[in-house]
């Protein structure tokens, strides 16, 4: 397997291979500090997940894509593998932070939704590849729309509404991506709208409905459910231009900024390294989409087509809504950075991501 990725490694995207490797190297120089600073072991951990991490990206750009174009029962069985564990986790999963989220094998967790994101991808992506010439009816959006509520529906139950949100924007990217007509994106849309005001009064727990409320007027309670965010910018803000330095961070050093390593790891990037690192760490992870996004539409096929557009659109959102909400723009929602927030699941997810796309590169002169 690993002969093949040799033979092909002229025809991959090195671009994409360098941005991840220094979006990699800055999130652990960072894991290293809020470590050092909160007296914490989050960097050997999390070095050891980059290390899985290269290891799964290296087999999945091994692996040739084009399996799980051509055999359309192997992918329905991993959908269901992936649906099935997000049942599991309600049933025997532990409970982090309020979610009942994850399955713990001694020291090692793991997150059944962040498996599902890339089964997902490539579902939609067959889906609407054997269905180009007749994508305009509605029929077709309604049945990709229920192979999303159904992770969604499991996903809302532990609840993580982060998550969540990020299948929704997945699958509304994709079917805007492949082609949907105006007034059935209306419908769409009123359908969300609907959806979510009966969310509101029906379904989203107490602190869910704080999280959203606080995001709208943040000063109401600073020392309750505003803290979070209160801190974030304090911490942003505090940063400057050029940051305090490495391990200098006061609202990381005293605890006040929470969930540094995860949540808010990028207000904790730019207090240390100020607008610059913060700048930096954006054009990177611009400059890897856009790279990406050229895989895409090098691709000679629409099964990877649109695989590969989905994982742009994915890294978009996460980054998007990561950084939006570590600087006060968007609500609270605890979706991590990729390669920055602490936790294997998203990394190794990321990396997994990643080879797939760089296997649809090294693979498109081959039919």
């Amino acid at each position: 397997m690993f002969s093949s990725l040799i033979h092909n490694l002229k025809n991959a995207n090195y671009s994409i291979i360098i941005a991840s490797l220094l979006l990699t190297a800055m999130g652990l120089v960072n894991m290293f500090s809020v470590s050092y600073s909160q007296h914490a072991d989050y960097f050997s951990k999390q070095a050891m997940w980059v290390g899985i991490g290269v290891i799964v990206f290296m087999l999945f750009a091994s692996i040739d894509y084009r399996i799980f174009k051509n055999y359309p029962l192997f992918l329905v069985m991993l959908y269901v593998i992936a649906l099935f564990l997000l049942g599991a986790v309600l049933v025997v999963g532990s409970r982090v932070n309020g979610s009942k989220s994850w399955f713990h094998f001694g020291p090692v967790a793991f997150e059944p939704v962040e498996m599902m994101k890339v089964i997902i991808l490539m579902v939609w992506a067959k889906y609407f590849s054997q269905r180009h010439k007749e994508i305009f009816d509605f029929k077709n959006i309604l049945i990709s729309g229920v192979y999303m509520l159904l992770p969604v529906g499991l996903v809302m139950l532990q609840p993580d509404l982060g998550s969540a949100l990020i299948l929704v924007a997945a699958w509304l990217g994709i079917t805007l991506f492949v082609g949907i007509k105006p007034r059935h994106l209306l419908i769409v849309l009123v359908s969300f709208l609907v959806v979510g005001v009966l969310g509101w009064h029906f379904f989203l727990h107490p602190y869910q409905k704080d999280r959203l409320l606080t995001f709208l007027h943040p000063q109401q309670d600073p020392l309750g459910a505003g803290y979070n965010i209160t801190q974030a910018l304090v911490a942003v803000g505090s940063g400057g231009v050029f940051g305090t330095g490495a391990g200098q961070g006061s609202q990381i050093t005293m605890g006040f900024l929470p969930a540094a390593q995860s949540d808010f790891i990028f207000a904790s990037l730019v207090e240390e390294w100020g607008m610059i690192g913060g700048v930096v760490v954006i054009g990177l992870f611009v400059y890897l989409i856009w790279q990406i996004a050229s895989v895409a539409l090098k691709a000679e096929n629409n099964f990877a087509r649109i695989f590969v557009s989905g994982v742009a659109l994915l890294f978009f959102v996460q980054m998007f809504i990561n950084i939006g909400m570590n600087i006060g723009i968007l609500p609270i929602t605890g979706i991590p950075l990729p390669f920055f927030s602490y936790g294997g699941s998203n990394l190794v997810t990321t990396f997994a991501l990643l080879g797939l796309v760089e296997s649809v590169a090294m693979r498109r002169s081959l039919g």
